[in-house]
């Protein structure tokens, strides 16, 4: 089941496509609709198929880059509004 990210990410440049053979190239609206969905479709299984399992791309992150996972940590700790800092006072 596709998330609703994925979805959108998909919809938005569908969208686009659409307006564009409807106003700009004057496709009849039944043609520009049938158009603009099989842009979202493709884009949609694009999305799938590249973000499939962000769990699992988070972790092998994490793995490659220890170092960097602190600094990630440390964002997601922080309460929002205030800026992370590294190094006894150096802003990350």
């Amino acid at each position: 089941m596709p998330t609703r990210r994925a979805v959108l990410a998909a919809l938005i440049p569908a969208v686009v496509v659409c307006g564009i053979f409807w106003a700009w190239l004057h496709f009849p609206l039944f043609l520009a609709v049938g158009l603009g969905a099989a842009f979202w479709l493709g884009g949609l299984l694009v999305t799938r198929s590249v973000y499939d399992n962000a769990d699992e791309e988070l972790e092998a992150w994490r793995r490659a880059a220890p170092d960097l996972a602190d600094l990630d940590r440390l964002a997601a700790a922080e309460p929002e509004g205030q800026d992370a800092t590294v190094d006894g006072g150096t802003r990350a």
